[in-house]
């Protein structure tokens, strides 16, 4: 190759290269043109501007499901009480039993806890959980330190009652008497009583009952009580305390409740302890006393009463004795 045919092959080649960026610079400036016609566009205007697009990320959604209303149902403890719900609404006035025990719901909803309550004119028993008591028996039951006596069903029993050994007495709402006298007779803080003790007197309630009117005075009753024992009582010589009861103040009331359960069966000592268990019911306060020459007699204000000397009744006198015991009734 000479060197005229390397020029004129050398400006082809420059040629090829300027034409080649001239289609290139072409082509950037065509689309520079579309976009800013496009930005314009959107401004409302002819003034062409770039404007770099912002890229703005997705946030995060998160879905939470619907709660599910929880529907109360069943006995339900809320706060310090109980109550019962049957889809969602709570019952009142009514009883309803639960695993076998008894509750009753107010009025308010609440049931009936911590002693006694009154439904439909009947006093019933509940405790510390609200259930209705439910001895085996008709017992003693104790809530709160408070003892009621019930029965089988929870109801309260008034009265006199006996229950292990011991008597007590109780009241309308079934609350035993505790720390007091009832007819002479005292309880203690449990609310119990000596078993003897009560049965003696309530022996003599009985006694004094069968005995006597209605419109007779006390005076008139301990007469016509202390004639039907001077007159009726079926002497028995052995029936006398022994002398380790002699020791004690309390056989009186076995001696006296002996009397009424056998259709005085006794002798003085009989007869003393049953006149002063008579007596003291009227409201006196009697002595039994008894005498190192065996025998006894009572002492009401100084005055005696006495089944032997052609019976004594009021006498301010009386033969001459050895005092061994004074026992007040």
């Amino acid at each position: 190759m000479n060197e005229g045919e390397e020029v004129r092959k050398g400006k082809s080649v420059f040629r090829s290269v300027i034409l080649l960026m001239a289609v290139v610079f072409a082509v950037i400036a065509g689309n520079t043109g579309i976009y800013a016609a496009q930005v314009g566009e959107v401004n409302g205007n002819d003034t062409t501007e770039i404007v770099n697009p912002t890229v703005t990320p997705e946030p995060d959604i998160t879905i939470t499901p619907e709660a599910t209303p929880i529907v109360k149902k069943g006995l339900l403890k809320e706060g310090n009480s109980y109550r019962y719900y049957i889809n969602g609404k709570m019952v009142t006035n009514t009883w309803k039993k639960v695993k076998n025990h008894y509750y009753w719901f107010k009025s308010n909803g609440k049931a009936a806890a911590n002693g006694y309550y009154k439904v439909k004119g009947v006093y019933y028993v509940f405790d510390e959980k609200a259930r209705r008591l439910s001895p085996a028996k008709k017992s003693v039951v104790k809530v709160k330190n408070i003892n009621y006596f019930v029965d089988t069903k929870g109801r309260a029993v008034k009265g006199w009652n006996e229950y292990k050994n011991k008597m007590y007495y109780s009241y309308s709402n079934g609350k035993c008497a505790v720390n007091t006298k009832i007819d002479g007779i005292k309880f203690n803080k449990n609310g119990a009583a000596d078993l003897t003790q009560a049965r003696a007197m309530l022996e003599a309630k009985k006694f004094i009952a069968a005995h006597t009117t209605k419109n007779m005075n006390n005076y008139q009753k301990l007469r016509a009580c202390f004639n039907y024992i001077m007159w009726y009582t079926k002497y028995t010589p052995w029936k006398r305390p022994t002398e380790a009861e002699f020791k004690t103040q309390t056989w009186v009331y076995k001696y006296a409740l002996d009397m009424f359960q056998t259709n005085l069966t006794g002798n003085c000592y009989g007869v003393a302890s049953c006149l002063a268990a008579v007596a003291k019911e009227l409201g006196y306060e009697p002595y039994v006393i008894t005498a190192l020459e065996d025998h006894a007699f009572v002492m009401i204000n100084g005055l005696y009463y006495d089944n032997m000397y052609g019976t004594l009744f009021g006498s301010p006198t009386h033969p001459y004795y050895h005092l061994r015991q004074k026992i007040r009734f």
